[in-house]
C-alpha cells in the first residue's frame, strides 16, 4: 500500500493505492484517479509531462520501482537520481518524484500508535536550562555521566555542518544512548534528507517514520513511541523510536531532527526508550543546532571579512571584525582623494576590449597597493579612476599627510606603467590627482545586499572637481587649502588660484603639490608665479604680465603660468567692471 500526494499548479490530490501498478500522465479522462478493467492511472493536468509518463510498482522491503514511460521527458528523483526515458529504477521509500511542473510524493502509510513526548523541548537558545528528567528509577553512575558528557563534547568539537559532524551525532545516538540505529535528518523545501546514519549492525534496515516527524514539526518537541508490529509496515522491525527537533538559532524553525530506534531484530523483544534516553537524544539535537549556528556565525564572519578586505587594509579589516559598528553612518572630517587617467577614452578606442581590461587591471593593481600602503580606504573604482579616503572608519590624526603622500605615490607609479604599456599604446599614460579635506557623512552608502562603504557630501564633490581642475591648470596633482594648511614639513606646494565650483559661494584656494624633484628652477618659477598671482588678485594686471613675460620668453611651458598671463593681458586691455580673481572651474 502506498500513500501518494500529487502537487502542481493545477492540481493537489492525495490517494492511497492498493491495486498494484499505478500510472501517471496526461491520460484522457477526468483529472485525478481513474480505474477501469483492473488498471489504475492518474491524469495529470500538466502540459510539461508526456501522455504516458511513469509507472509505480510496490516491491518488498519498502521499495518501489519507477518506470519512465515517456520517450522524451526525464523524471528527477532528488537528490541523486534521474530516470531517463524508457529506464526503470528501484528506490527506497519515502520518495519524491519531479516531472514537468508536478511533484509526486510517495510513502507508506503510518500507524496510529499513541506518541509519548519529552515535556520540555530544547531550543538552541534555551540550551543552558536544566532539563527535567521524569520517571527516573535509577540515577546514572559517575562513569556513565562522564561518558555522556565526553561524547557530547566530541560531537561539538567535530566540524559542524560536515559529514563527520553529522556522523558523530548519529554514532552518539547508538553508542551514547544505547539505541540500535541513529539518523541525522535535515529538512528543506523538498522534505527530509538523511545527512548521516549509524547502526550497531550493517544488516539493520535504517528507516524513519514520517508520522513522528510530522508531529515533531507540529508540536516542536521530542517524541518517542512503541510502533505496532504489522509485518507490512515499514517499521515492522522497530521496537521503539525517538525523534528530537533541531531548531534554527535565528528563525526558531525546525530545520532537522535527531532520530533513533531500538529494533526487535537486535533484542528479540520490545524494549522501551526511557524518558532519560529521550532527553539525551534531545541534548544531541541541541548540540546539532548549536553546531549549525556556529557554522552560520563563522560563515557570516568569513563573508564579512572578505568584504572588509576589499575596502580596507588587513589591519583595519581585523579591527572591523572585532567591531563592525564602526561602519555605521557618522559625520566625520575626512581627506578624500580622486585619481583619474587622462585621455582614457581616446586610448581605449585603439585597443580591443580584452586589452583595455588588461590595461585597467594593471593600472588599478599598482594604484591600489599605494593607497593601502598609506593606510587609505579604497572606496570604489571609477572605470579609469578611483576614490579613496582617510580618517574613517578609524581615527587617523595625520590623514591629510597620508592622503597627500598616497597621491604622490600614485604619480610615482606612472613611469613604470609607461615602460610596460607605452610601446603598445603609442602614447604616454598620465594621471590626475585631487585631494580635499572637510566634513562628510561616512557609512554604508550601498544596500543590505551589497556593501559600499564610503563618503557623501560637498567635501567629496569638491574633491572630484579639484581632480578635474588638474587638466584645466596643467598640473598632475592639486590639493585644497583645507588639506594644505595642516600638512607637515616635506611637501613643496605652489598656490595656483582661488577657484569657484558649482554650489560654492566662496572661492577655494588650490595648490599644486609638486611630485617631482624640487630644484632651483621649480622654486624660482613658484616664487615668480605666487608674486604675480598677488598682483593679479589686487587687479594690478600690468605688473602681473611684467613678472611673467620673462619666463614665457625663456620657453617656460608651465600651463598655469601661461593661463595667468593671458587672463592678466585680457583684463589689462579690457578692464572688468566687477573683477573676481577666482577661476571658474570647468566641467570635470
Amino acid at each position: 500500500m502506498l500513500q501518494i500526494q500529487v502537487e502542481n499548479q493545477q492540481q493537489s490530490l492525495k490517494l492511497t493505492d492498493e491495486a498494484g501498478p499505478l500510472e501517471f500522465g496526461r491520460f484522457s479522462g477526468t483529472p485525478g484517479v481513474n480505474r477501469h478493467d483492473g488498471r489504475t492511472w492518474v491524469t495529470l493536468v500538466d502540459d510539461y509531462v508526456s501522455r504516458e509518463q511513469l509507472r509505480l510498482e510496490v516491491l518488498a522491503a519498502s521499495r518501489i520501482a519507477v518506470t519512465n514511460l515517456s520517450k522524451r521527458v526525464i523524471i528527477d528523483i532528488p537528490p541523486r537520481h534521474a530516470v531517463a526515458p524508457g529506464e526503470r529504477v528501484e528506490i527506497q521509500l519515502p520518495a519524491r518524484l519531479v516531472v514537468g511542473t508536478t511533484i509526486i510524493s510517495v510513502q507508506e502509510p503510518e500507524d496510529d500508535t499513541p506518541l509519548m513526548t519529552v515535556m520540555q523541548p530544547v531550543h538552541f537558545k534555551d540550551l543552558p536550562r536544566n532539563l527535567p528528567l521524569p520517571n527516573l528509577t535509577q540515577v546514572p553512575d559517575a562513569a556513565t555521566l562522564l561518558n555522556w558528557f565526553e561524547t557530547i563534547i566530541a560531537v561539538q568539537r567535530a566540524a559542524a555542518g560536515s559529514s563527520a559532524f553529522y556522523e558523530e551525532t548519529a554514532r552518539a545516538v547508538v553508542e551514547l544512548v544505547g539505541l540500535d540505529f541513529g539518523i541525522v535528518l535535515l529538512r528543506d523545501s523538498g522534505g527530509w534528507q538523511t545527512a548521516a546514519s549509524w547502526s550497531v549492525d550493517p544488516a539493520i534496515r535504517v528507516t524513519f517514520s514520517q508520522r513522528i516527524l510530522d508531529h515533531l514539526i507540529k508540536e516542536r518537541r521530542t517524541f518517542f513511541q512503541l510502533p505496532d508490529l504489522n509485518p507490512s509496515h515499514s517499521l515492522s522491525e522497530v521496537s521503539s523510536v525517538v525523534a528530537s527537533p533541531v531548531f534554527d538559532s535565528e528563525t526558531d524553525e525546525v530545520v532537522g531532527a535527531v532520530y533513533g530506534a531500538r529494533t526487535s531484530a537486535c533484542h528479540g523483544l520490545h524494549v522501551d526508550i526511557k524518558p532519560l534516553e529521550a532527553q539525551v537524544v534531545q541534548v544531541l539535537a541541541a548540540a546539532v543546532a548549536a553546531g549549525l549556528a556556529r557554522v552560520e556565525v563563522e560563515s557570516q564572519a568569513a563573508r564579512q571579512h572578505i568584504l572588509f578586505e576589499q575596502f580596507f587594509s588587513p589591519e583595519l579589516a581585523r579591527a572591523l571584525d572585532r567591531d563592525p559598528s564602526l561602519l555605521a553612518g557618522r559625520d566625520r572630517e575626512i581627506s578624500v582623494l580622486f585619481a583619474d587617467l587622462r585621455g582614457f577614452s581616446r586610448i581605449a578606442e585603439k585597443l580591443t576590449a580584452s586589452l583595455t581590461c588588461d590595461l585597467v587591471e594593471s593600472i588599478m593593481d599598482r594604484l591600489t597597493l599605494r593607497i593601502r600602503e598609506y593606510e587609505g580606504v579604497l572606496v570604489t573604482y571609477l572605470g579609469d579612476g578611483l576614490l579613496a579616503m582617510w580618517n574613517a572608519p578609524l581615527d587617523q590624526p595625520d590623514h591629510r599627510t597620508l592622503a597627500c603622500r598616497a597621491g604622490l605615490a600614485l604619480l610615482n607609479e606612472m613611469p613604470a606603467l609607461n615602460a610596460q604599456w607605452g610601446a603598445r599604446l603609442g602614447e604616454t599614460l598620465r594621471l590626475g590627482v585631487g585631494v580635499n579635506t572637510g566634513r562628510a557623512m561616512v557609512g554604508n552608502t550601498g544596500s543590505r545586499y551589497k556593501l559600499h562603504y564610503g563618503p557623501l557630501g560637498h567635501t567629496v564633490n569638491l574633491a572630484s572637481r579639484v581632480e578635474g581642475a588638474t587638466k584645466q591648470l596643467g598640473v598632475p596633482m592639486l590639493i585644497t587649502n583645507a588639506t594644505r594648511q595642516f600638512l607637515g614639513k616635506g611637501f613643496a606646494t605652489r598656490r595656483l588660484s582661488g577657484v569657484k565650483a558649482v554650489g560654492l559661494t566662496d572661492s577655494v584656494d588650490l595648490y599644486e603639490l609638486q611630485p617631482g624633484t624640487i630644484d632651483a628652477d621649480w622654486l624660482a618659477r613658484r616664487d615668480i608665479y605666487e608674486a604675480a598671482l598677488a598682483h593679479f588678485e589686487a587687479a594690478e594686471f600690468a605688473k602681473t604680465c611684467a613678472l611673467l613675460e620673462p619666463r614665457l620668453s625663456a620657453g617656460d611651458e608651465d600651463l598655469a603660468l601661461r593661463m595667468l598671463w593671458e587672463r592678466s593681458r585680457q583684463y589689462a586691455e579690457h578692464p572688468p567692471r566687477d573683477f573676481d580673481p577666482a577661476l571658474e572651474l570647468g566641467a570635470k
